[in-house]
């Protein structure tokens, strides 16, 4: 499956929904897991800890919604990621 993991937007959201460590789970069960290039930051994640992950890191949202089967984040979509 293509995972997809986005920088969350929401004001005050500092979270993130996978850790570097989740993604090594999710890419040595076969999946392919794209990220949102500083997804992590606020919460302390750097882009190289999930590329060193095997994680694919991308520049926009937009990649991740045309390539992905699985989208996911912290906090409900907003109405201009629908």
């Amino acid at each position: 499956m293509k995972v997809g993991i986005l920088k969350d937007i929401k004001v005050g959201e500092y979270r993130v929904i996978a850790t570097p460590a989740e993604v090594a789970v999710l890419v040595s069960d076969g999946h392919e897991v794209k990220v949102q290039k500083g997804a992590g930051e606020r919460a302390g994640f750097e882009d190289e800890a999930y590329a060193a992950e095997g994680a694919i890191l991308v520049d926009s949202a937009k990649e991740i919604y045309d390539t992905c089967e699985f989208v996911a984040k912290v906090k409900e979509f907003e109405s201009s990621e629908y």
